[in-house]
């Protein structure tokens, strides 16, 4: 538990021993820190989104779904916690899909210079086969025949083990302006480091719109 903690702070920085655990405000339940979003208050007033948990301040913290974002806008969730009056700008949910949109394609720049990332449809294909791929990744606008094919190798060589379904959380055009290449379609990841930053973060990009 943090130590010195106000009263205020307790409500909503301290929930239990465990220093990887906040309250989420909405939903009144401690949860990890890697399924909540961080708010802080900024020098004008106004709620921040702390998408990366560096921003200095008291934070306020929520389940990282937009219904959860909206539900605490509706129920003055921030105001509440904070104790004072605070600005919360009504279109806060579609800004923190912006903000994890930007980070995940800003460590998919990172992979592909890592060296960690396959891109094309042959050479994924082979890097399946090779056993080598510790995820895959299909355009949301790319074809369902080649999405298919990729997706039934990577089923046939995972054998009776379960395999996480492929990422499909960016168009063509936003993969390949991120990769500064043509027409990217189709993508698998080796494993390391920045690839497994990649999948955390379209993994929280994923559950948030979805939630």
């Amino acid at each position: 538990m943090i130590e010195k903690a106000t009263e205020d702070e307790i409500e909503v920085e301290v929930v239990c021993d465990d220093p990887r655990h906040r309250l989420c405000v909405v939903r009144r339940k401690p949860l990890p820190i890697e399924e909540l979003i961080r708010f802080v208050v900024g020098p004008d007033g106004a709620i921040v989104p702390d998408i990366r948990n560096k921003l200095p301040g008291r934070g306020v913290w929520v389940t990282a779904d937009q219904t959860a974002v909206a539900e605490a806008l509706k129920t003055k969730a921030f105001q509440r916690s904070l104790k004072k009056p605070v600005r919360v700008d009504a279109g806060l949910p579609d800004l923190i899909g912006k903000l994890l949109e930007k980070r995940a394609l800003e460590a998919l720049s990172f992979v592909n210079k890592s060296g960690e990332l396959i891109l094309g449809f042959e050479r994924v294909l082979e890097t399946i086969g090779a056993g080598n791929a510790l995820q895959i990744m299909h355009g949301s606008d790319a074809g369902a025949d080649g999405s298919r094919k990729l997706d039934g190798k990577r089923a046939a060589m995972a054998g009776d083990t379960a395999v996480t379904p492929s990422i499909v959380c960016f168009s063509i055009d936003q993969l390949s302006l991120a990769l500064g290449r043509p027409n990217v379609v189709h993508a698998a990841f080796l494993d390391g480091p920045a690839s497994r930053n990649f999948i955390e973060q379209t993994g929280r990009l994923t559950r948030y719109r979805s939630g």
